[in-house]
């Protein structure tokens, strides 16, 4: 049997020889610099096979932060791999500074990111008042995003209804610089739903994925169903990348009177495998009235 440290061990080999298949991701890394330079100085702290918690030392912030940013699907797939399904990482950075303190176990896991931000409902107000003005209107159903981006779970988000009701606004502007930080561009894709084929490799290796108004690309691809969503789904529900959906589409059946409002549901769209997929790996937040677009 093997033990902690030949794990380990299987663990960088496993990285060093798929590292090739990964930097496409960043297209001029080499994928030897990559591994010596990002993976080669982590080190195994500790490993408690009854629990799953996997402890380790990484020299400073920049690597967990280049890892879990645009390494992600590689490294779980590797810790899960060798150290079991449900593996619990926590880092210790060798090198403190301010917001990551000597002996700073950092909570993040592989697999769908988990976070609990502080101050949620002020921050997406002020993050509406930087979109759309002073002049924004609070609706209800806000304050249920509020309350997920408070602690997410480890779910994404789903956010449904009627049009011109902010869910773009809120998805797509407000909550990306909140996640990200003021490099957000670089770690958190948006997306239309008419662009998930084109880089669908790229949406399956991100932390978090954002896709707006989904059920507004086409339905076929050279005369075949497309199964972009599907796969995207399914990616996530293996621990890929958390999703943060708006869409149109009704969760529910919609009944012949409600066809103005809602022209299908999820499931005449995509199936109910994926309906119950979101149902699993989302929270739904429902939003409906009169929209707020300005008229004319």
């Amino acid at each position: 049997m093997e033990n902690s440290q030949e794990l380990w061990g299987r663990c960088l080999s496993m990285i060093r020889e798929n590292i090739s298949k990964d930097v496409r991701i960043i297209t001029h890394d080499d994928a030897a610099w990559v591994y010596d330079t990002w993976f080669a100085p982590i080190a195994l702290e500790s490993f408690d096979a009854a629990t799953g918690a996997l402890s380790l030392r990484v020299p400073d912030r920049h690597v967990c932060d280049y890892i879990e940013h645009y390494r992600m699907g590689l490294w779980s797939w590797a810790l899960r791999s060798v150290f079991g399904q449900q593996v619990r990482l926590s880092y210790h950075i060798l090198q403190p500074s301010p917001d990551h303190p000597e002996g700073f176990l950092s909570a993040v896991l592989p697999g769908r990111a988990q976070f609990s931000v502080p101050d949620a409902r002020q921050k997406v107000e002020d993050g509406l008042r930087r979109v759309v003005g002073d002049g924004y209107k609070w609706l209800d159903a806000y304050d249920k995003i509020a309350d997920w981006l408070s602690d997410n779970k480890g779910r994404g988000l789903l956010v449904v209804g009627t049009p011109g009701m902010g869910k773009s606004e809120i998805c797509c502007n407000v909550l990306p610089p909140i996640l990200g930080g003021p490099e957000w561009q670089k770690k958190i894709p948006v997306v239309r739903a008419g662009g998930m084929r084109q880089r669908i490799d790229e949406l399956k290796r991100a932390r978090c994925v954002i896709i707006d108004d989904l059920g507004k690309e086409p339905r076929k691809h050279y005369g075949d169903t497309d199964q972009t969503f599907f796969d995207l789904c399914e990616a996530s529900v293996q621990g890929g990348p958390l999703l943060i959906i708006t869409t149109n589409l009704s969760t529910t059946p919609v009944q012949p009177q409600f066809r103005d409002r809602y022209p299908l549901s999820i499931q005449e769209r995509y199936g109910s495998e994926v309906l119950d997929r979101l149902k699993t790996i989302t929270k739904m937040v429902r939003i409906e009235g009169k929209s707020l677009r300005p008229v004319g």
